[in-house]
């Protein structure tokens, strides 16, 4: 009968809106697709295991391995916790070790992604606490060439997690060539890109002791949805 047909189709619409997230497929974890229905990583640590840091460490400003011997790295609940116990130069979580493919040009244009925050803070608070490393970079991308690619003035101390997406285009960020101590071209980008050794993200932003977090990190390419970027 016509009506049953209908009433059928009905039913299976019904189902489809609340059929749960968590079925067919879709991961439960926070949507980075931005509606994509899939989406590739050229990196991802989503730190999920108790059993280690994804390859992840805790470095000084030059790579340097707990240049001044009181950086702590643990793992806490999807992310890693780093603390340091007094004032020192600024250090960064280290991604040399997570996988990370020395040819990153697929990256070009893409972002880097991830969460960080500092929940653990000086006694006099952000506002009172005086930025150690001022100038710093916040995140830095070092080659095998012998120089650095840089950004600063990206991220800041909030105790509650603060999602980025770094854009990985001369144009679209104010990258910093070492070599040069200028922004950045898109021959000496794409250059960096082809011959990646590490990518570290700063984690000491503030004087004093300080506890910051970092989870969901995420090297994506351009989206095939939105125009490239040109030469």
């Amino acid at each position: 009968m016509r009506w049953a047909g209908t009433l059928l189709v009905f039913l299976v619409a019904l189902l489809a809106i609340h059929l749960p997230q968590g079925l067919g497929g879709v991961s439960d974890d926070e949507d980075w697709s931005f509606g994509q229905s899939a989406e590739v990583c050229l990196l991802q640590s989503l730190f999920r295991s108790e059993a280690g840091s994804d390859g992840w460490r805790v470095v000084g400003r030059k790579g340097e391995e707990d240049p001044a011997g009181f950086l702590g790295l643990e793992y806490e609940h999807r992310a890693l916790r780093a603390s340091d116990s007094a004032p020192a130069l600024p250090w960064y979580f280290d991604g040399s070790g997570a996988g990370l493919s020395r040819d990153l040009v697929g990256a070009y244009n893409g972002q880097l992604r991830f969460k960080l925050w500092h929940p653990e803070q000086p006694p006099e608070g952000t506002e009172l606490a005086e930025p150690q490393g001022e100038g710093e970079p916040d995140v830095v991308i070092e080659t095998l060439c012998g120089f650095e690619v840089t950004l600063a003035g990206v991220l800041r101390a909030s105790r509650l997690p603060q999602r980025y997406a770094v854009v990985l285009h001369e144009e679209a960020e104010s990258w910093i060539d070492s070599r040069t101590s200028r922004r950045i071209t898109s021959t000496a980008m794409l250059e960096a890109l082809s011959n990646v050794r590490s990518v570290r993200i700063r984690g000491g932003l503030l004087r004093g002791p300080e506890g910051a977090r970092l989870s969901e990190v995420r090297l994506v390419p351009p989206s095939p949805s939105h125009p490239c970027l040109t030469l």
